[in-house]
């Protein structure tokens, strides 16, 4: 059964709900072809940092690739996305495989869960809000996690390297996100550098990972594992 949440309230939600309901059927082939694969490639690689038995909540999770992954090694995995079509789409995909998950159709902003997450999984999503939004969203992110747990972020990586490589990064981006703004789809904004919020949300950055777009590219991709201070791990 999907839970939903009374108070999906402003218009900007209402409309990112409506434009994910639209592309919901099609969004996972248009992703892997526009990326090489390497989207689902950085979303897969969190799982080694998730341990059977903990909690996790997977915001923005889309039509659950990556969270049925961590559900059949173990994880108690909850999914959550504003857009009912994608909710719709893991919930078949966890039936599929006989793996055991819980369903929301939610804003995160509204959802209040039970007890705090050992991990919150954020995968290309906080991408979507423009900067101020993105802020108060990460910000709601690590009140979801217990002391101690933690925060896994797979997203577009900051530019880096030497002058060609950098510029096909901008140029890839930039090409993307406005792609994805003239479908409402998401905010125009730079690359958000989440490791910068870190520190003034009592998170402590333990690793990073890259990946190259297609797999030779430039080094478009990243994921970033943060604990949240105040636990014993």
């Amino acid at each position: 059964m999907i839970a939903k949440t009374k108070d999906i309230s402003t218009s900007h939600s209402r409309q990112l709900s409506r434009s994910y309901d639209r592309i919901s059927s099609r969004y996972d082939w248009q992703t892997h072809l526009a990326t090489g694969g390497q989207n689902l490639a950085a979303r897969l690689s969190q799982i080694e940092d998730l341990i059977p038995g903990e909690r996790a909540l997977y915001v923005g999770v889309g039509s659950g690739e990556d969270a049925i992954e961590a559900a059949r090694r173990g994880v108690l995995v909850t999914c959550l996305d504003l857009s009912e079509g994608m909710v719709q789409m893991a919930r078949d995909r966890f039936a599929e495989a006989g793996a055991p998950g819980e369903f929301v159709a939610a804003d995160v902003m509204q959802y209040v869960p039970d007890q705090p997450f050992d991990a919150v999984v954020a995968n290309f999503f906080l991408n979507v809000f423009s900067r101020i939004t993105m802020e108060s969203v990460l910000a709601r992110l690590a009140g979801l996690i217990r002391p101690g747990g933690k925060l896994l972020i797979a997203d577009f990586a900051p530019v880096r390297g030497s002058v060609v490589p950098r510029v096909l990064h901008r140029v890839y981006y930039g090409a993307g996100n406005l792609l994805y703004w003239t479908k409402g789809l998401c905010a125009l904004h730079p690359i958000y550098a989440y490791a910068d919020y870190y520190p003034q949300l009592s998170l402590k950055l333990q690793r990073t990972r890259h990946f190259r777009i297609f797999r030779r590219g430039p080094w478009i991709f990243q994921t970033t594992v943060a604990l949240k201070e105040g636990g014993l791990s």
